[in-house]
């Protein structure tokens, strides 16, 4: 059997980040082990994943070449209807049904065309055929809610109702309370001031921002704030808004009784501005998860993912994660040292495991020495300083060494004295 691999030593043989390697063990794309609650892979399973990748752009272009060649089969050719060059098999929508030329996209969606615009007479038997089946089409009934659930679900797509987008939301709100009851300290980053949370000044509120009666059984599009306050009396103040954002379309639910539809960028945006705004307004810096019962487009993921360039929130008084709910996917941008801070309470899955994964380092470590600094942690463990702070923190809660603080070197974690 190969080298098991670190999911730190996993993103430097890749070439990648490390968030890049523990969202593809988490979505299991790439095979992984846990021992107690740290990752390991196997060196061969990486290398098996690259020739994945590397299969699938060979499919790829392949299929783009397919494309190509078959957009030069189109040459010439025009929409029977408007007469309109047809540049590929991508612009056609259909055909007639007479004389199987093809029909553009415009013409069959929009002008709901099914015929040449000039089309030769037809022997009778033909268009009593054609008379009839249009006359069964048109007296064929609709199709009901259920389904057309039933059909989008068979299709793969998450579709929900009223009710389950109302009990996704209560679930939702409630258990952003339960995770903030693990928390002990957040860091205000406007101070840069920590906030113990069970000592704080807090406040909590329930924002409704749908118009929606209590019999129409729909999701309200609620958020549910906790603002902390610490400080004053001649000490510095400190100021932290926690909130749950649930973003769903009870609109289009009331109307058509369903929506499967992920939440687009524009969307998102809006709520990320409104957000930003009342942050700026009430000077308290905000904490914002945002779920959706439908999940999120990727233009909008890419909003708070951090990997685009070009397509990602910044606010001086707001940071924010998604929370998929189909996919329970959590997308948040590790690159934010913001974000890093408060992991605990935008994703604390992935805080608990990024410790715990120091914590075994540091273990492995103090196995052969006696002691080690902060800084020769981060170095031997290619940690950030702020992880291994917490590390520390944890294994001397625990009892396991002992944390102290020296001139010369800083923090030093130490095995307990005989």
């Amino acid at each position: 059997m190969g080298k098991y691999l670190t999911l730190e030593e996993a993103a430097d043989r890749l070439g990648v980040e490390y968030k890049t390697v523990y969202r593809l063990v988490r979505q299991g794309d790439i095979p992984a082990g846990k021992i107690g609650r740290i990752y390991r892979v196997l060196e061969e399973d990486i290398d098996g994943y690259f020739e994945q990748q590397k299969q699938a752009m060979a499919t790829k272009a392949t299929a783009e070449s397919s494309v190509n060649s078959s957009s030069e089969s189109t040459t010439g050719k025009r929409c029977c209807v408007c007469t309109t060059p047809i540049v590929s098999e991508l612009s056609i929508a259909g055909f007639c049904e007479v004389t199987n030329q093809p029909i553009c996209q415009a013409c069959w969606f929009v002008k709901k065309a099914r015929r040449a615009t000039s089309v030769p007479d037809q022997p009778a038997e033909v268009a009593e055929k054609t008379a009839d089946t249009s006359i069964e089409e048109e007296a064929e009934p609709e199709a009901t809610v259920d389904e057309k659930i039933s059909q989008l679900r068979s299709e793969g797509k998450h579709v929900i109702t009223g009710a389950d987008a109302k009990l996704d939301e209560e679930r939702f709100l409630r258990s952003f309370g339960q995770r903030l009851a693990n928390v002990e300290q957040l860091n205000d980053p406007v101070s840069d001031g920590p906030i113990i949370l069970r000592d704080a000044r807090s406040k909590h509120q329930i924002e409704s921002h749908a118009q929606i009666n209590e019999n129409d059984n729909l999701p309200s599009k609620r958020v549910s704030r906790f603002t902390l306050r610490a400080g004053g009396w001649g000490k510095p103040k400190r100021c932290l808004t926690l909130e749950a954002r649930f973003l769903s379309r009870p609109d289009v639910i009331k109307v058509r009784g369903y929506d499967f539809e992920p939440i687009n960028a524009i969307e998102l945006m809006a709520a990320l501005t409104a957000i930003a705004r009342r942050a700026e307004k009430v000077g308290c810096f905000h904490v914002s998860l945002i779920a959706s019962p439908t999940g999120f487009t990727d233009d909008a993921v890419a909003l708070l993912s951090g990997e685009s360039t070009t397509k990602t929130f910044k606010d001086r008084m707001a940071v924010a994660g998604l929370l998929d709910l189909p996919a329970e996917r959590t997308v948040v941008d590790q690159d934010d040292p913001r974000v890093r801070g408060l992991l605990q309470v935008l994703d604390p899955q992935v805080f608990e495991d990024r410790i715990d994964e120091c914590c075994g380092s540091l273990r492995d470590i103090l196995l052969d020495k006696n002691s080690v600094s902060l800084g020769d942690a981060c170095d031997k463990c290619n940690a950030e300083e702020e992880w291994m702070k917490q590390a520390f923190d944890r294994l001397k809660r625990a009892g396991e060494f002992v944390v102290d603080e020296l001139d010369e070197f800083g923090l030093v974690i130490s095995r307990p004295r005989e």
